[in-house]
């Protein structure tokens, strides 16, 4: 563990000074392609994270179509079981007998996302 610690550390350092390698580079060039390449090459991605699928024998699924297949066919099974549906509510309406608090509206409130929100004054 001391090892890979140390290994890791060090590639950290290694990652770090090449990245201010790069930033010196970007602000002392004056040629606009040679800045853009230097951009570019801080802004790489990482690749997906893939995950691991088994099919019903325990066998791992190599390809995203057969991974998407298994789990929609999973869903289906977990999602459309044959239970009895929920009888609708029949009556008059009445008060709640546990109505919210204000504490409760605001949090709720507050936990909104803002592009979510609908003005509704407008």
């Amino acid at each position: 563990n001391k090892l890979t610690n140390n290994i890791q550390k060090r590639l950290k350092q290694l990652r770090e000074a090449a990245a201010d390698q790069i930033c010196q580079d970007i602000s002392n060039t004056d040629d606009s392609r040679r800045m853009f390449e230097a951009v570019r090459s801080l802004n790489k991605t990482k690749a997906p994270v893939t995950i691991g699928v088994h099919d019903e024998h325990g066998h791992l699924i190599a390809t995203d179509a057969q991974k998407a297949e298994v789990v929609k066919n999973y869903l289906e099974q977990q999602l459309t079981r044959d239970e009895t549906p929920l009888e609708p509510f029949v009556g008059p309406p009445r008060p709640l007998e546990c109505p919210f608090t204000g504490a409760e509206i605001s949090a709720a409130a507050r936990s909104l996302k803002p592009v979510l929100c609908v003005d509704t004054t407008a």
